[in-house]
């Protein structure tokens, strides 16, 4: 998430780059903030039950349209 948990920047944009590595380099605390959102984002949200969830999700939907793919 763009400002939360790190930075976004467009593929070959090497200006905008190096920009915000030296602003994290000069904010530790950014850093570390970055750092544990991240973290949490990825034990809320790619653990084996919510990857499960999101795959039976995706599995029941396909099969709802199953039949109509065969009609």
């Amino acid at each position: 998430i763009p400002g939360e948990n790190g930075y976004l920047v467009e593929p070959g944009d090497v200006n905008c780059l190096a920009q915000r590595l030296i602003q994290l380099l000069d904010d530790p605390a950014k850093c570390r903030a970055f750092g544990e959102q991240g973290s949490r984002l990825v034990r809320e949200n790619y653990n084996w039950e919510a990857v499960g969830r999101r795959m039976k999700e995706q599995i029941t939907a396909t099969l709802q349209l199953a039949p109509r793919l065969l009609a």
